[in-house]
């Protein structure tokens, strides 16, 4: 088992901009100089129960958690005690109202499954006309993605187009909030366009986990 910590969300493009000295790889910083500006895409200290991902519909930026439970796991991610329904709509606005941040602690058994994982992510857009996948968006303009976090363990970033991951990178682990910074260019391509460019993957993504 190990405890997570989502603080924050931002754009590449944004937050690197802002840094006094811009990284020019990925790097961890101090986690003060995101938490509090305003292009944050999400900032767990305001109770935002949505990522403000620029795009529309009544589910953009919807926060959602999942679990390995549909292939046969049984991989969980345990709450704050305090918190009765985390699963239910808004649960990102109950936890960061409670505590700042989207935390929990994932237990990993991945009984029949072929591996054990957990995990909490949001939709880039509105749901597409069928209700079963989210809607594909452009926002290679972002340049990339910024996580403010601690974790016990690694965690994956990953972003994905209808139910496929395309993009992937780690987050190490970290006993006090850090800020990763990572640039399209660094994300590895797990897709199956692997002679596409990144920044031509993050043309067409319909969620972040």
């Amino acid at each position: 088992a190990g405890s997570f910590n989502i603080k924050g969300i931002g754009s590449y493009k944004d937050i690197v901009r802002q840094q006094s000295e811009p990284p020019r790889s990925s790097s961890s910083v101090e986690s003060s100089s995101s938490s509090n500006k305003k292009t944050c895409l999400w900032n767990g200290t305001k109770g935002m129960e949505f990522v403000n991902t620029g795009f529309t519909g009544d589910n953009a930026g919807l926060w959602y958690s999942y679990d390995d439970g549909e292939a046969r796991g049984m991989s969980v991610i345990h709450w704050p005690k305090s918190i009765e329904s985390p699963n239910d709509a808004g649960f990102a606005k109950v936890l960061s109202d409670a505590y700042g941040s989207i935390t929990g602690t994932a237990e990993l058994e991945k009984y029949s499954s072929d591996k054990g994982f957990v995990g909490v992510g949001f939709i880039m857009a509105e749901d597409s006309v069928d209700g079963q996948v989210p809607r594909i968006v452009d926002i290679s303009d972002w340049g990339g993605l910024c996580v403010t976090y601690s974790a016990e363990r690694n965690m994956g970033l990953l972003l994905g187009k209808g139910n496929d991951d395309i993009l992937r990178a780690q987050l190490e682990p970290s006993q006090g909030l850090v800020e990763k910074c990572i640039a399209w260019s660094e994300f590895e391509n797990v897709s199956s366009n692997i002679s596409t460019s990144n920044d031509e993957l993050a043309k067409e993504i319909s969620f972040v986990r």
